[in-house]
């Protein structure tokens, strides 16, 4: 990037060299373009006694916490033929932090809800639910169609097959509902937690981590 430098004082940029932004300043301004090159000069430089272009040599961006903050700046420090950049951290607006953290808390909530959830049976046997709505719909339709003295083998997650019955597969579609009514309750009691907050360092407080997942 550079910037068209008069009296020390940044006038255009820094940007990327555009010859017709820079030459539309020199000639409102009554000075002499003629040394403009139309091209990214060879030295990165063009120094004149009345203005220069100069080069951006450096832009300093720290790492910051989006959920809570944003950069601030650029400030620009101008020497005789170079700029140098740097940016600081400021504090979101406490309502862009509470957006931020409600999608934080929903996108974990939907993948907490279609992770699957722990299931185990009468016999010991314990395997991981499908709880996508597309499977968790596949366990409702079958037993709503099975008899009630029919059994029939079920994949679950690992590639784990298990003859289940109509009772058992009852219990399976209970376990998924209640699975899936607690993820939202969490993302419910989350969405509460983040709209009572006032402040940014209250709302650094509040955990967004799924607690099965700690």
């Amino acid at each position: 990037m550079y910037a068209l430098i008069q009296n020390n004082q940044i006038k255009v940029g820094p940007r990327d060299w555009r010859y017709y932004f820079f030459k539309q300043y020199l000639d409102t301004n009554n000075l002499d373009a003629s040394t403009l090159p139309i091209s990214e000069p060879a030295d990165k430089k063009v120094i004149t006694p009345d203005w220069k272009i100069i080069p951006v040599t450096m832009l300093d961006i720290p790492q910051y916490n989006q959920l809570f903050e944003q950069l601030a700046g650029p400030y620009w420090e101008v020497y005789d033929d170079y700029i140098t950049g740097s940016y600081s951290i400021a504090d979101l607006p406490v309502d862009s932090s509470k957006n931020k953290l409600k999608e934080v808390v929903t996108e974990t909530r939907y993948n907490a809800e279609v992770g699957g959830c722990p299931f185990t049976f009468a016999d010991g046997t314990s395997v991981t639910l499908y709880t996508s709505r597309e499977d968790r719909s596949v366990y409702l339709q079958a037993y709503q169609i099975m008899s009630e003295d029919q059994t029939i083998v079920f994949k679950f997650a690992g590639a784990v097959f298990k003859s289940v019955t109509k009772a058992e597969l009852g219990l399976i579609v209970t376990a998924g509902a209640a699975h899936i009514q607690s993820v939202f309750d969490w993302e419910a009691q989350k969405y509460t937690e983040i709209d009572a907050c006032n402040t940014i360092e209250e709302l650094r407080l509040i955990n967004i981590t799924y607690p099965e997942s700690e």
